[in-house]
């Protein structure tokens, strides 16, 4: 399965821009990702923008131009089966006959009951998942005989604000964005696999942890303008004036600050070994 993911992803890549027209031509790094390989979409002015909100219409013009059905507000109740095969579905005002079914329902990060059954340890958190990932097709292909592998291994995201249960994109670490803890310093490689960093999160102090970028980040990227706008963040001029703001102690943020700096222009960072480096976070304001 990884060899066909790593083998085939170029050609999936070329598929979307030359077949349906999708262009991700921002190439990023994410998680765990000792290069960049992480590739986006960009507006006109070269800004990264939502992969979703960008490429979900395409998709759904590329169906309507194939003749591709969708019909909306017919929640799927049942696998239809005939001699140990799949052979339809039923929907709620629907029969579907096919020669063959794809289940496509997602996962069930929006079930919290079901998450927290299958990982007690997850009992209280948040899920950035949309509402309707509640594991329905899951339960579906059980009824009918399918088996199931590595359910409690559910994946969480080391930053999501969770007043908001939003997800903040690991891109903005990938593109240069640090972690730093509630004393105001960094604890981890923040490029590290989801697992690790968010492990990292949660044994600081309140099990929390502020991302901070900068405008030069900022300017370049619709994502975070659009955190900015939905109030997530705070911003100060000055190191010592956005620890202020945060609540950290602004002698710590400043050696952190001016320690990252120096670390991301030499493009090695002795302290915890990050690889991934795009500019140092000079350019204010800072935001958090």
């Amino acid at each position: 399965l990884v060899t066909t993911l790593a083998e085939g992803s170029a050609a999936a890549i070329d598929w979307l821009e030359n077949t349906i027209g999708a262009e991700l031509h921002s190439v990023g790094s994410f998680g765990g990702a000792s290069v960049k390989r992480i590739h986006r979409p960009i507006n006109a002015e070269g800004k990264i923008i939502s992969m979703g909100s960008y490429i979900v219409p395409i998709l759904e013009q590329a169906c309507i131009d194939n003749g591709v059905e969708i019909l909306f507000n017919a929640p799927v109740t049942e696998i239809l089966m005939a001699d140990g095969k799949a052979i339809g579905v039923k929907a709620e005002g629907y029969t579907v006959n096919a020669r063959s079914v794809v289940l496509a329902t997602g996962g069930f990060g929006a079930n919290l009951n079901m998450v927290t059954q299958l990982k007690p340890e997850l009992d209280g958190f948040v899920t950035t998942n949309a509402p309707s990932i509640t594991g329905d097709g899951i339960k579906m292909a059980q009824a009918v005989g399918a088996a199931t592998v590595d359910m409690d291994q559910i994946q969480i995201h080391p930053t999501v604000e969770q007043t908001t249960s939003a997800l903040i994109t690991e891109g903005l670490r990938g593109d240069g964005a640090i972690l730093v803890n509630a004393e105001g310093y960094r604890f981890c490689d923040e490029v590290g696999t989801r697992d690790a960093v968010s492990a990292a999160v949660l044994a600081q102090t309140g099990g929390y942890a502020w991302l901070i970028v900068d405008q030069r980040m900022v300017d370049a990227s619709n994502v975070i303008t659009g955190y900015i706008s939905k109030g997530y963040t705070v911003q100060g001029k000055s190191p010592a004036e956005l620890a202020g703001v945060m609540g950290v102690p602004e002698t710590a943020l400043t050696e952190t600050m001016d320690k990252w700096n120096r670390a991301a222009a030499a493009r090695t960072d002795a302290e915890f070994g990050r690889t991934s480096f795009s500019w140092p976070l000079d350019t204010t304001p800072l935001y958090a």
